[in-house]
């Protein structure tokens, strides 16, 4: 039988930005836009602007997180377009 801990010795993660939860919002609002832009492509969002696009989502984690600490920032949205 598992052990099952006391919940109070559980901690909540920490709350995502505003930053991340407005940019996960604008790519929401945006979808039709960023499909008709970046079909089958991942992208991620910095800023409420696509940052890069690319088929290899390890590209795009890459040269995301490479942009974000150079304007220190961080973390970007990473969503993939699926076409229609």
């Amino acid at each position: 039988m598992p052990i099952v801990k006391n919940p109070e010795d559980y901690t909540l993660p920490p709350p995502r930005p505003q930053r991340h939860i407005d940019d996960s919002n604008w790519v929401s609002q945006n979808i039709n836009e960023l499909t008709e832009k970046y079909p089958d492509l991942w992208i991620a969002v910095l800023d409420k602007e696509v940052g890069i696009a690319s088929k290899d989502l390890g590209e795009v984690h890459r040269v995301a997180r490479k942009k974000a600490a150079e304007i220190g920032r961080g973390p970007c949205v990473y969503t993939f377009v699926e076409s229609f």
